[in-house]
């Protein structure tokens, strides 16, 4: 636990102090390269675009490169020759708006999500269960702009009744004390985190995974006690491990980065990262410079009309050849 709060607390200085000052600093100090660089990818991703674009047209209609070439400038310079998907009248900015769903298309919508969810027929939900999880169905998929704010209490499942129900209960009311948004003050990512994990576990019946989830909350706050079995601790041993891992290897990405402690560095690292950063963002337009010369030169290949071929003169006969001389003896 310790290494993983090590961990986490370094890849939480790096996204939210090294990353917001490095792009401060880079935008201070290399602004009109920048300037440069974007500009030159974005010209070259156009032209890219357009090769491609001249390559699918070449391959469709046949014919020379130039009669594609030709085609695919016409109908970028002229584009209200062609056809819309919208009509001819429309405009084809204004997309049509989707069509509001009717209420026997919503009733069929919620019951393929009881059948697939809850693995029951939706008439075999009592009628106030059912009820209430169409207005939250409703309200999840038709409401937009919403603030979620997931229930203080466990939700009503079908399938609740019997011990293994009650226990499922009984773990899910104890993580939502424990857990709920509205329960704690400090918002902490990774308990919130936890937290969609146990709705989702609740949801699915998962009662392993619910045990799971106490042992690493009760570990995480410090509650570990007699009640905690053997198999949830190991359990959740393996959960932090496994979050560890992962972890460690995004940190150890992070490391190779400039910004990796940036926030940090003095005024000489600074300058030994502004040596290493311009080295490499010019290097980057060098190469992007020669990569659009080359492509230009292919368009250039594209927009040349096919040499006209000369028709060489026909060899005369031996026959010919003789009375072409014949002719010539008797010219004066």
């Amino acid at each position: 636990m310790k290494r993983l709060e090590k961990a986490r607390a370094e890849w939480t200085r790096f996204t939210e102090e090294d990353q917001p000052a490095f792009a401060r600093w880079m935008s201070a100090a290399f602004g009109p390269l920048l300037t440069e660089s974007r500009a030159l990818k974005e010209k070259l991703r156009q032209k890219l675009l357009l090769i491609e674009e001249l390559e699918i047209e070449h391959a469709l209609r046949g014919g020379s490169r130039y009669s594609a070439y030709y085609a695919v400038t016409h109908r970028s310079d002229s584009p209200s020759s062609t056809e819309t998907p919208w009509g001819d009248s429309a405009d084809p900015e204004e997309f049509p708006e989707e069509p509001e769903l009717t209420e026997p298309e919503k009733e069929a919508l919620f019951n393929a999500f009881v059948r697939s969810t809850f693995g029951i027929s939706p008439g075999a939900l009592p009628r106030e269960d059912r009820e209430t999880l169409r207005a939250e169905f409703d309200k999840a998929m038709f409401e937009e702009d919403r603030e979620e704010a997931p229930p203080h209490r466990a939700p009503r499942h079908p399938r609740d009744g019997g011990p293994l129900g009650a226990r499922i209960k009984e773990k899910y009311r104890w993580l939502a004390r424990q857990l709920h948004p509205d329960t704690r003050a400090d918002k902490r990512p990774d308990l919130v985190a936890i937290w969609h994990e146990v709705q989702k576990a609740y949801l699915e019946r998962d009662l392993d995974r619910l045990e799971t989830l106490v042992a690493l909350v009760e570990m995480r706050e410090g509650l570990l006690g007699e009640q905690t079995s053997l198999f949830q601790a190991r359990a959740a041993l393996r959960e932090m491990k496994a979050a560890l891992r992962a972890l460690t290897r995004s940190l150890k990405e992070a490391r190779r980065e400039p910004m990796w402690r940036f926030s940090l560095a003095n005024a000489e690292e600074r300058e030994t990262v502004r040596v290493r950063v311009g080295l490499e963002i010019r290097g980057g337009i060098s190469g992007m410079t020669l990569e659009l010369a080359e492509v230009e030169k292919a368009l250039e290949r594209w927009s040349t009309r096919p040499a006209e071929r000369r028709r060489k003169p026909r060899e005369a006969t031996s026959r010919e050849a003789s009375w072409g001389r014949r002719q010539d003896q008797f010219q004066f």
